[in-house]
């Protein structure tokens, strides 16, 4: 009995230090609103309407200080009221505890990214043109301050929000930027939402560690 409560006491211990990273989340749905463009060409010439969404979301983070135009989307200011410019709105699925944000921007411009609560869209932080460690081309900005050290940017973590949709949009107020917009990825990190009626599903680090704790739980039967 004193070896079982040894294994159960030390798996205990075990996870209660285990410190669990949020997990990506996949967007169910990425749209926009305004005009977006795709370069096609070494000259940097584009298509009109034919910027490919899904350069945003395949998993591929631009070099720091890569060319602007180069796999991502692109768009352009034009100094117009908040409800003509481009935004890019992303759909979790479901309501998400909302933990850390990864994103790839164009370096010189000011970006706001927001998420909705009820009706209403809620600023959650702002890039500024001035941030980031990129001297040209595309910059890297991460919430996670366990990420690689040239993306983390303290000025814009954030307390866990929980939030369904997510948006991304570029300041056009003169002297914010330079009117030519890029985004190259847009990653989100969390868990789903749980109200307390249906109960959390168990994360697979404490799954595998349940299961230790029984592996070790027969060993000390089996030896007895």
């Amino acid at each position: 009995m004193k070896n079982l409560f040894i294994v159960f006491y030390t798996f205990l211990l075990l996870g209660a230090s285990v410190n669990v990273t949020a997990t990506q989340i996949t967007f169910t749905d990425v749209s926009y609103e305004g005009t977006i463009y795709e370069k096609v060409g070494y000259d940097g010439s584009q298509i009109t309407d034919s910027g490919n969404l899904t350069l945003l979301t395949d998993g591929v983070i631009p070099n720091e200080n890569a060319f602007w135009m180069t796999n991502t989307v692109i768009f352009y200011g034009t100094k117009t009221a908040v409800h003509d410019q481009e935004y890019f709105t992303f759909d979790m699925g479901d309501m998400y505890d909302l933990a850390d944000i990864i994103l790839s921007v164009d370096n010189n411009d000011t970006y706001h990214i927001e998420y909705l609560v009820g009706s209403a869209w809620t600023n959650l932080f702002t890039i500024s043109k001035n941030s980031g460690t990129a001297y040209t081309g595309m910059d890297t900005f991460s919430t996670d301050s366990s990420s690689i050290p040239s993306w983390y940017d303290s000025q814009i973590d954030f307390s866990t929000v929980t939030a369904q949709y997510l948006r991304i949009s570029a300041d056009h107020a003169s002297g914010l930027s330079d009117q030519n917009f890029s985004i190259g990825e847009f990653q989100a990190f969390g868990e789903v939402y749980d109200d307390g009626n249906g109960g959390s599903i168990p994360e697979p680090a404490t799954l595998a560690l349940m299961g230790l704790g029984l592996a070790g739980i027969g060993y000390r039967h089996k030896a007895k």
